[in-house]
Formats: C-alpha cells, sequence, structure tokens
C-alpha cells in the first residue's frame, strides 16, 4: 500500500520557523505525521523523496558539493538512498511497517553549509515529494529562512612575527558573515602604534568587485584582483614592518583582527663550512631573518626560524661541488639600511 499523500503533514520539529546562517554547519530536523496507511513496504512507492534548490543560482539553497556533504539520518527501522546527480534523498522503511495513528517520523538532515551569502528575510525551501517516481504527484514544501551569519573572524594567524626584509609570511584565518554590501568603512587605527597607509581614509565601494567580503589589509585591500575566501590562506613578502589586518565585512557591521609582523636588522651569527669529498657544506646561523643569498651561483637559501629563544634564530645549510676555481663565497642579507656580509675563504691547498 503506497503512502497517502493527501494526508501527510510535514514541519519542522519543535518549531514552526527555521532560519538557516550561511557559512556555518546548521542542522535541519523533519517530522512526518499522519501518514495514514496501515502498512509501508519497502518499495520503491513508499519512498518519501526530498529536496533542496540546488545549483548556482541566487535562488538555490546549496550547490550540488554542498548538496552531497549533507547527511540525511532517517529513523532507525528506515533507509535513505541519495540520488547525488538529482540531489534527491529518498527515505523508505527498511521492510514492512506498521504505523500507529498519530506517530511521527523524524528525519534529521545534519552538515548543512550554505554561503550563499542570503540577505536577511529571504526564504528559500525543502520539497517533498511521495508516491510512484514517475507520476506527477503534489509536493509539500517547508519554508527556510535564511540569514546572513554574524560577522566574525574566528582565527587569524601568521607563520611569524619577526622577519627581515624579503622574507614570505602566510596568513590563516577562519571566518563568518562577510559579504559584499555597499560601502565599507575604514578600518580602526592600530592599537599597535604601527604606522601604515592600508587604505585611503574614506568609505571604499566594495559590492561592485565581487568580493566575499574578506580583506587582508593592507595587500589585499577592496579594489584587489584577488578574491579572498571565508576560510582561506595567503602568502605575502614583507619589506617593511607593517601591521597586517583581516577585515570582513558585514551588513552595518565589520570585525577586524590585527598580526603586525616587525623588520629587525639581519644579524649573520656565523659563516662556515665543511668539506667531504668533492662536496662543501656552507652553514651559516642568522638572526631577524628567514633566508640568505650566497655568491657564485648558489643563491637565496630560505630556513626555517627558531622563536624558542623569543626572536628569530635561522639556522641553514646548502652543499654545493666543490670548485677550486671559487676560494671565496660571501653571504648577504638585506637589512634596513642596506646589505649585511661576510665572507668565508675556502683552502684548498
Amino acid at each position: 500500500m503506497a503512502i497517502n499523500r493527501a494526508s501527510i503533514y510535514a514541519d519542522w520539529l519543535g518549531t514552526n520557523k527555521v532560519v538557516i546562517s550561511d557559512g556555518v554547519v546548521n542542522v535541519l530536523t523533519l517530522r512526518l505525521t499522519n501518514i495514514s496507511t496501515a502498512e509501508l513496504t519497502a518499495e520503491r512507492s513508499d519512498a518519501i523523496r526530498m529536496f533542496f534548490p540546488v545549483g548556482e543560482k541566487d535562488n538555490c539553497f546549496v550547490t550540488q558539493e554542498q548538496a552531497k556533504a549533507i547527511v540525511c539520518t532517517p529513523p532507525y527501522d528506515w533507509q535513505c538512498v541519495f540520488d547525488d546527480v538529482k540531489c534527491i534523498w529518498s527515505v523508505s522503511p527498511k521492510k514492512k511497517l506498521q504505523i500507529p495513528s498519530g506517530e511521527s517520523v523524524v528525519i534529521v538532515f545534519s552538515n548543512i553549509v550554505t554561503e550563499k551569502k542570503y540577505l536577511t528575510g529571504s526564504m528559500s525551501c525543502l520539497s517533498i515529494s511521495t508516491g510512484s517516481p514517475g507520476t506527477p504527484d503534489p509536493i509539500m514544501q517547508l519554508p527556510i529562512f535564511m540569514d546572513t551569519a554574524p560577522v566574525k573572524i574566528k582565527k587569524f594567524t601568521c607563520t611569524h612575527s619577526m622577519v627581515g626584509i624579503l622574507d614570505d609570511v602566510t596568513f590563516k584565518w577562519d571566518t563568518t558573515g562577510g559579504v559584499a554590501l555597499g560601502s565599507v568603512k575604514e578600518r580602526e587605527p592600530s592599537k599597535t602604534g604601527i604606522s601604515t597607509e592600508c587604505v585611503a581614509r574614506e568609505e571604499v565601494d566594495v559590492s561592485a568587485v565581487g568580493h566575499t567580503g574578506v580583506f587582508l589589509l593592507p595587500d589585499f585591500a577592496p579594489g584587489s584582483e584577488v578574491q579572498l575566501k571565508a576560510h582561506d590562506s595567503v602568502s605575502c613578502t614583507v619589506m617593511e614592518t607593517t601591521d597586517y589586518s583581516l577585515l570582513v565585512a558585514g551588513k552595518g557591521i565589520n570585525d577586524i583582527e590585527h598580526c603586525p609582523v616587525y623588520v629587525f636588522e639581519p644579524v649573520i651569527k656565523s659563516f662556515s663550512f665543511k668539506r667531504k669529498d668533492d662536496t662543501l657544506t656552507l652553514e651559516f646561523v642568522l638572526e631577524n631573518t628567514c633566508h640568505c643569498y650566497i655568491n657564485c651561483g648558489v643563491g637565496r637559501v630560505d630556513c626555517t626560524p627558531d622563536y624558542s629563544e623569543g626572536y628569530c634564530i635561522s639556522i641553514g645549510s646548502i652543499t654545493v661541488d666543490v670548485n677550486e676555481n671559487i676560494g671565496l663565497y660571501e653571504l648577504s642579507c638585506l637589512g634596513l639600511s642596506g646589505l649585511v656580509t661576510k665572507q668565508l675563504k675556502v683552502p684548498y691547498k
């Protein structure tokens, strides 16, 4: 016996209004009651099919990839089959099942993440269909009210806080609620006392540049061609002491976090060599920088800094072939006042 689709009733468990926030993991709990057939079988005709508007258009609830990530959990004695092409969940009993009058069937949709940047008050829906898959059939729709997530920077970190000129640092962040909506006011004054010229002291329009509302100042300010994501990372080459700031622009409210990176004068603590057979290992210890340059065709050498002593110490080495025509190597680092150099003589006799 198929489900009597004229009598089934659906609602959101415990509430008559469901609000979903973009950029946040959400859970929806669906309740089905008044399933009037006395006996359900594990046939396709007894399936209850559910789907959200899926696609890239503005009126769609989730993208296809986001729909595939949603987890549908039916009751213990029911089963769920997901059509990953049409993005339809079909829920049916595992075996013949008696439904007592007034009993509810609860289905939970979890791991729902949508970043469609809906405006407050807009609405989507969950559509519910019953009956034979190939038979036209009335569709019930439950409304889902959309809202932008609270504007919040949940995490903002930087790999290095003290570096040298031309060192690279990587910023990582996790945010919610960013949306390109009109103009964004200039960031707050720096609390670190570092003066920068990140943004002009006026409002800047971000609605036309297609941004997600996330900006890393000063390198990726409004107007930048690079679009940053809500959960993202990016590397920057540091030229001077800079107060890097992450700005998340929302509707009528912004959030900002500062992450200053300081540039100090590099120090070459040592530059030495070890010879083994036909190879030469050039070893060095640096302070306040993560890289150096060595002449004679070696070029730039990067190393991992150690901050355990409270400042940047970099220990590095590179192996080259022995060349008796080269008896002098020079290591250099670019400092605030020019090049800092140290020479190393390599005797071969």
